[in-house]
């Protein structure tokens, strides 16, 4: 693009949001390489740490690089969701906080950096465990997808023989400090997938279960 005298925008966003929430400046690209950038203008990027039951709103996390629940307010953030007519005339249900569900975190100079979605965590002989991590490093050897169970992580990998896949769950097991019994690994023959070619959860939580 800097040969072409172009520039080329990165942006992130949903569309409970207005479709955009972020961008990377062009002129940033470089150094800011895999962010999701900076909220656009008039919009606020928070991070929220925990939430749960007894905190449905969490805390919001302070501290470059700590990571948790995406937050973006803004008058860009949709009224609610309406499956009725009379829904229509609720008003403003989220009032401008638009929880997204990504997990991510904000660098020092306020780039957004994604790691995951709050629905693919885990938790492991009490550790929390990023699914979409796990699976990115046993993407390094191959198809795979990666999904939770009641007492472990269940990675199904269409690569190699039983034997390997077995030694590559041992080696990812050590590189996550955790027992290897928590890890899961089977060989499968294709990984499903859905019609716009993404992998298919569903169906491969349908495994585990």
């Amino acid at each position: 693009m800097a040969q072409r005298n172009g520039r080329f925008f990165v942006m992130y966003g949903q569309t409970e949001a207005t479709a955009r929430i972020a961008v990377v400046p062009p002129d940033r690209l470089v150094d800011k390489l895999g962010s999701a950038g900076l909220a656009i203008p008039r919009g606020r990027l928070r991070i929220v740490a925990d939430p749960g039951p007894d905190r449905p709103n969490g805390a919001t996390a302070t501290g470059a690089g700590t990571t948790g629940e995406v937050v973006s307010e803004g008058p860009n953030v949709m009224l609610g969701y309406a499956s009725t007519a009379e829904d229509l005339a609720s008003g403003d249900k989220l009032h401008g906080v638009l929880r997204t569900g990504d997990i991510g975190y904000l660098d020092a100079d306020g780039f957004l950096f994604l790691v995951g979605r709050s629905k693919r965590i885990a938790k492991v002989f009490g550790h929390r465990v990023n699914l979409d991590e796990v699976e990115v490093m046993v993407r390094e050897s191959g198809p795979a997808a990666v999904v939770g169970g009641a007492d472990a992580i269940w990675a199904f990998c269409a690569f190699g023989t039983p034997d390997e896949v077995d030694d590559l769950g041992r080696a990812v097991a050590a590189r996550l400090r955790i027992h290897h019994t928590g890890l899961r690994f089977r060989h499968v023959d294709t990984i499903p997938t859905t019609d716009s070619g993404k992998v298919d959860y569903r169906r491969v939580q349908e495994w585990v279960e």
